[in-house]
């Protein structure tokens, strides 16, 4: 198997350089955004095993979330090995390469935006007087026990709402008006705006030319011959 691991401007030159020692029996792993598996494939000059995927920043810390898009020269038990080798750091999930754009919006570049509603909420306790150490723990963890709550439960958020997340109180009816702190996010501007902006990065990073990635930090910045994409993606 091997990983190209590398930022997307050197992929080109990377496959030019190994391809003549990529034999048929040898899977490729690649983790490049807007790569497609027909660009691949075509730099490589001949059918070769790839498995195209996104993981996010979360698999840092072993809990990231990969898509993982085969082409058709992989075998099942094949499938079953790359998807071994990509669950050492989180999970993952076989999609149809066509579902990319969704990928990237739905958990390629979300932690960012999960990284800003932790610093909003934790923001919000140090206004109440908390020291921001303390603050950072309650928000990360309530986000992380959500998140839990969700996988485990598998139910809606709705639902989640109505069997007791506020002090045991059961309703009879989803209406997040009862609860005035949940209706102020969960309006059509909020839901939209962060649907609205998701959507676009996911498309603008899948069809964009990347000519680049640029590090600002913990924000990795895509570049590309329109604009700069800012986004929460490990490359």
């Amino acid at each position: 198997m091997i990983v190209l691991a590398v930022k997307p401007q050197f992929y080109e030159s990377v496959i030019t350089e190994i391809k003549d020692k990529v034999t048929e029996d040898k899977i490729v792993i690649t983790i490049a955004p807007g790569k497609t598996l027909a660009w691949l494939e075509e730099k490589f000059g001949k059918k070769v095993k790839i498995v195209r995927t996104m993981p996010n920043t979360p698999a840092m810390v072993m809990e990231g979330m990969t898509a993982a898009s085969p082409n058709p020269y992989l075998s099942e038990e094949e499938v079953k090995y790359a998807c071994h080798i990509l669950e050492s750091f989180g999970k993952v999930e076989v999609i149809p390469e066509r579902l990319m754009d969704a990928v990237v919006s739905v958990s390629g570049s979300s932690p960012a935006y999960v990284f800003i509603l932790i610093e909003a909420m934790a923001d919000a306790a140090v206004a109440d007087g908390m020291p921001r150490p303390q603050a950072y723990k309650f928000a990360a963890q309530a986000v992380m026990g959500s998140a839990k709550m969700v996988l485990e439960s598998g139910k809606k958020r709705t639902i989640i709402i109505e069997g007791g997340t506020f002090g045991g109180q059961i309703t009879s009816s989803p209406n997040v008006e009862n609860y005035p702190g949940i209706a102020s996010v969960s309006g059509s501007e909020f839901s939209m705006n962060l649907l609205d902006q998701a959507m676009k990065l996911g498309a603008e990073t899948q069809m964009a030319q990347v000519t680049g990635i640029r590090d600002e930090g913990e924000v990795k910045v895509i570049v590309t011959p329109k604009k700069n994409i800012r986004a929460g993606v490990l490359f």
